[in-house]
Parts: structure tokens; C-alpha cells; sequence
């Protein structure tokens, strides 16, 4: 069993709830933002793991790289999670009373006049 640092220990309590609810988030922003870079390098799209690999700055370039992607993915799934939170959607309307049922109009027949 994992035992808690002993500074959270003494606080005695959890991250507040938006707090949590933010870094999960972002979490998984920045998991998709790994996933998009593997793709980036997997795929050689525009020839960018030929140039890390051939730069000597290779490392260097993957770093920004994983870090700007993981920034931009993350602070996107936190702003579309918080933009979600909006009200709660309304119900649906109810649907109207059963209408009256009109009688069927009895055509007449045609008189035809000699």
C-alpha cells in the first residue's frame, strides 16, 4: 500500500474537485498529443523524422516538439471540457394533447344539371 506524502497527510484532504476534474483532462489531451506525435513519426510526414534523425539537434527538435503538442492538446481538452460544462440541457417539450379528431367530410355527389 502507498502511503501519502506526509505534507498531504497533514492537509487532510484531496485536490478540490475542479482541480481534478482539469488535470484528468489534461491528461488526456496530452496522451493524445504523444499519440499524435508518434503517428507524425511513424508516418514521416513531410519528411520531419528524416530531419530529426539526420539534424544534430534531433532530441532537441522531438522535445519541443512532444511539448508544444502536449500544451496545445492539453489546454484544448481542458477548454472543450470546461465549455461543456454549460447549464443543463432543458428536457425536451412535452408533446401536445391528442388532438380532436375531426370527422370525416362526406364528399356529396355531383349533381348534374340538363
Amino acid at each position: 500500500m502507498i502511503r501519502p506524502a506526509p505534507a498531504l497527510r497533514r492537509a487532510g484532504r484531496r485536490l478540490p474537485a475542479h482541480v481534478r476534474f482539469l488535470l484528468g483532462h489534461a491528461a488526456i489531451g496530452i496522451c493524445i498529443a504523444f499519440l499524435f506525435v508518434a503517428a507524425l513519426l511513424a508516418l514521416d510526414i513531410a519528411g520531419l523524422r528524416g530531419l530529426m534523425l539526420r539534424g544534430g539537434d534531433g532530441l532537441l527538435a522531438l522535445a519541443l516538439l512532444v511539448f508544444g503538442t502536449s500544451v496545445t492538446f492539453g489546454s484544448a481538452a481542458m477548454g472543450a471540457a470546461v465549455m461543456g460544462l454549460g447549464a443543463a440541457p432543458k428536457p425536451p417539450p412535452k408533446p401536445p394533447a391528442r388532438l380532436p379528431l375531426i370527422p370525416a367530410a362526406q364528399p356529396a355527389p355531383a349533381r348534374l344539371s340538363r
